[in-house]
C-alpha cells in the first residue's frame, strides 16, 4: 500500500514540472522533486524509523514516477520533442 503514495506523488510533481519547466532545467527539477517525494513518504509513512533502507525504495519510485509524469505532460502539450532554446 506505501509503495503506491511515492508513484502518485512523483507522477503529480513530475506533471507539474512538465507543465511549467522546459529543457533541462526540467529534468533536475524532476530528480530534485522524485528525491524530495520518495523521502517524505518514507518519513511520513514511519518507514524510516524502521530502516534507512526504505529510502532505497521510494526514492527511485518517486522519481521515476516524477519522469513519467513530466514526459506525459510534456507530450500532452506536444513540446516532448521540441528542443529548448
Amino acid at each position: 500500500m506505501f509503495e503506491l503514495l511515492p508513484i502518485v506523488g512523483g507522477l503529480g510533481a513530475g506533471f507539474v514540472i512538465g507543465r511549467h519547466f522546459v529543457g533541462r532545467l526540467r529534468w533536475l527539477a524532476v530528480v530534485v522533486a522524485g528525491a524530495i517525494v520518495g523521502a517524505l513518504v518514507a518519513l511520513v509513512s514511519g518507514e524510516l524509523a524502521e530502516s534507512l533502507g526504505y529510502l532505497l525504495v521510494d526514492v527511485p519510485l518517486g522519481v521515476v514516477s516524477a519522469g513519467v509524469g513530466a514526459v506525459l505532460a510534456a507530450a500532452r502539450q506536444g513540446t516532448a520533442s521540441r528542443p529548448a532554446r
